[in-house]
């Protein structure tokens, strides 16, 4: 059910629209317009990373009775890692915040957390995670936050269970862990990309997608580098997450507030917050034409706001 089934797993309210620090950063950045050439640079990290990268790897096999029967992997190249590295290497060039922060490559994070009679596990790995040295300030405070969490419902799914999809276990790994264990480094960006051939979801499903990518991070940081119980944090945690999919980019912010999941009627909710927006299309197409290499539909908007999102903290 996408972003409402997300919604319901980790207690979060949703937000149609980026924070204003971020918009506010981004629109700055395009207007100022600080270095003429920085557009032709993304177009030049687009091709290579879609055209010119000859390191190709077989992709996993996926099999997919519905649209690929025989389920056969492809040689492909890793374009939009390759992408999303070479964007990154541009930000820290023009908002120069980056010698002091850590990336880390192909990062697991597995917790376990009760949801109310439940005992709920998540595992998700990250192409690239961003940590740093100073926090992400909150984007919203306590009492917006209480404001919110007591004036507004979450989604109602039923008959459903927002756990409709979970696959149930008897024995499972208890091990938890977290990509950066230090209590130096505060989680700042996650990135996602699929290098699949194809990913038959719709936006909404990638937005829930997002919401969980964005939780599981935040959740397991404060649980196992802060150590924070089982209930309402004193400081909300914020990380900014990155989902790609092809040239589609979505983009949002999460603030944890809680790790209580099913607060009962009794009391007092506080919820997490999600800021998110309809997803950006970086370009149209990128491909080989009369021999030589041509990207059409260019979006400047797109790195914009990656420049808004990198920029903050």
């Amino acid at each position: 059910m996408g972003l409402c089934q997300a919604q319901l797993i980790t207690n979060t309210l949703t937000r149609p629209a980026l924070p204003q620090a971020v918009t506010d950063h981004a629109a700055a950045a395009a207007a100022a317009n600080t270095s003429p050439d920085l557009d032709e640079r993304v177009k030049e990290a687009i091709l290579h990373a879609h055209l010119l990268d000859s390191y190709q790897r077989r992709l996993p096999r996926v099999l997919d009775v519905v649209n690929n029967q025989a389920g056969s992997s492809r040689w492909t190249t890793a374009s939009r890692k390759t992408l999303n590295y070479q964007l990154l290497l541009l930000l820290d060039q023009v908002e120069g915040c980056g010698l002091e922060r850590q990336l880390v490559e192909d990062s697991s994070t597995t917790l376990m957390l009760p949801h109310g009679n439940r005992l709920m596990q998540m595992r998700h790995d990250a192409g690239y995670l961003l940590s740093s040295p100073d926090p992400l300030p909150p984007m919203a405070t306590q009492g917006e936050v209480l404001a919110a969490s007591e004036g507004e419902d979450m989604p109602d799914l039923y008959p459903l269970s927002p756990f409709s999809n979970c696959r149930a276990r008897d024995t499972y790994p208890t091990e938890e862990c977290y990509a950066v264990d230090s209590p130096h480094l505060y989680p700042h960006t996650i990135f996602m990309h699929h290098n699949q051939p194809r990913m038959p979801h719709t936006e909404d499903v990638f937005k829930g997608m997002s919401l969980l990518y964005a939780f599981s991070h935040a959740a397991a940081y404060a649980k196992l580098v802060q150590k924070h119980s089982l209930g309402d944090l004193d400081k909300p945690i914020t990380v900014q997450v990155v989902h790609i999919n092809g040239p589609q980019y979505h983009l949002g912010v999460f603030q944890l507030n809680t790790l209580n999941l099913a607060p009962s009627a009794a009391d007092k909710p506080v919820r997490n917050l999600f800021w998110t927006q309809e997803w950006e299309t970086l370009f149209d197409s990128c491909k080989f034409k009369a021999g030589r290499g041509v990207l059409e539909g260019y979006n400047p908007k797109v790195f914009s706001l990656l420049r808004g999102l990198h920029a903050q903290g």
